[in-house]
């Protein structure tokens, strides 16, 4: 049964209003009248109405999610998110885009529900969809995570994806590599553009060193596309690959046509999953930090939200990732 402030009052021995009011956090009362509402209130077990104080403040304490739980990765990103909103008494409101329910859909879905922030894996970073304009319309706060919107108001979240390109690639060159292939995802995306762009940076200012460039389409098609320059003569001696997947794809490639990793083949990865160190062997990679951009991307837009955070322009924040060296990669062979 609900526990009304009238209630309260009349077993506290004081008026509805002074209940409201201490409930609320107002000390203009001694603190002997404060200390005795809180316990009988305590007591009765009352749990205050936070619609109607929504209502009043004119804001929901609610944040719209719309980061998909897929993977690892992703699990990690929104924990991060849940840890951070609760702690500052902000409930998030999880949605994801599917083909049933497409992202202007659920974005709508959120705005319905007068959400103050969002924060948001746009499924194509090319170009911000109308649907997303409309959050900016509204001025509603906004935080891009891993993906950065082009041409966006939005802040964002993310991984330095070019360093950790500069960082594979100055990994590999100090191990005498210089005919090195990257494996990438899709292109058209921030991420796989600033990693790749990173490491053709560091190759191409090194003296002697070529890389090459292959386009996994899907998860599918590393495997394949790994055993197919692998399997050329002039085959490269060190490979890096956009993620950790195609990483492990390019492991049985090798294995399966009988090259040795490290010995005649350096791969190293990105993101550092958990399949990273169960793999044969165990992967070099570029570890990201999920929880910090999850828990970085929601003080962003309470930053927003209470008025902590005035830039006018994205507010942009790159987390650099760790080199986490491993069994396969080694000096170049003979």
């Amino acid at each position: 049964m609900n526990v009304s402030l009238k209630s309260i009052a009349k077993e506290a021995g004081v008026s509805i209003g002074t209940v409201s009011r201490v409930m609320r956090g107002d000390d203009a009362f001694t603190p002997e009248t404060i200390e005795r509402v809180q316990r009988i209130a305590g007591e009765m077990g009352y749990r205050p109405n936070r619609l109607v104080a929504s209502i009043q403040a004119g804001k929901t304490q609610t944040i719209g999610v719309m980061v998909p739980p897929e993977g690892m990765f992703f699990g990690r990103v929104l924990g991060g998110i849940h840890a951070k909103l609760a702690h500052n008494d902000y409930i998030p409101l999880h949605l994801w885009a599917t083909p049933e329910l497409p992202e202007r859909e659920q974005i709508h879905r959120l705005l319905d529900r007068r959400v103050d922030g969002m924060i948001l894996f746009a499924s194509d970073d090319t170009a911000p969809d109308p649907f997303i304009e409309e959050v900016w319309r509204r001025n509603i706060p906004a935080v891009s995570v891993d993906r950065l919107i082009k041409d966006s108001p939005a802040d964002f979240v993310g991984t330095d994806d070019l360093v950790g390109g500069e960082f594979a690639a100055k990994h590999l060159l100090e191990l005498d590599h210089r005919k090195l292939m990257h494996l990438a995802a899709r292109p058209d995306i921030s991420t796989s553009a600033g990693r790749w762009q990173g490491f053709k940076k560091i190759v191409g200012a090194s003296r002697g060193a070529k890389t090459d460039y292959a386009v996994a389409e899907d998860f599918y098609s590393g495997y394949e596309l790994a055993k197919a320059f692998l399997s050329q003569t002039d085959r490269p001696t060190a490979v890096f690959a956009g993620n950790d997947y195609l990483a492990i794809d390019t492991l049985r490639a090798a294995r399966d046509l009988g090259i040795d990793v490290p010995g005649q083949l350096s791969v190293i990865g990105f993101s550092d999953l958990p399949i990273a160190t169960s793999s044969v062997p165990p992967l070099t990679t570029l570890r990201q930090e999920p929880e910090l951009i999850g828990q970085a991307a929601a003080q962003v837009v309470l930053d927003r939200i209470n008025g902590r955070l005035k830039l006018k322009s994205s507010h942009i924040i790159k987390l650099q990732p760790t080199l986490i060296e491993r069994e396969s990669t080694g000096p170049v062979f003979d």
